[in-house]
């Protein structure tokens, strides 16, 4: 299998400043992975396979 290399902004939407609630349960837990700059930090290697939060449509 060959990887390819992307930036992320080319495969995803990129936003900031837009913190879902974090008092409002309806807003996690989703299915939607939600990186933060504590993900990237805690990432040693090129991949991201999980993140500490998830999202939902709800927000």
């Amino acid at each position: 299998m060959i990887w390819k290399k992307y930036k992320i902004s080319d495969i995803a939407t990129v936003l900031s400043g837009a913190t879902p609630a974090t008092s409002d349960f309806a807003n996690y837990d989703g299915e939607i992975v939600w990186i933060t700059p504590k993900d990237l930090a805690l990432n040693l290697y090129s991949f991201i396979f999980f993140t500490l939060k998830r999202t939902t449509l709800a927000y």
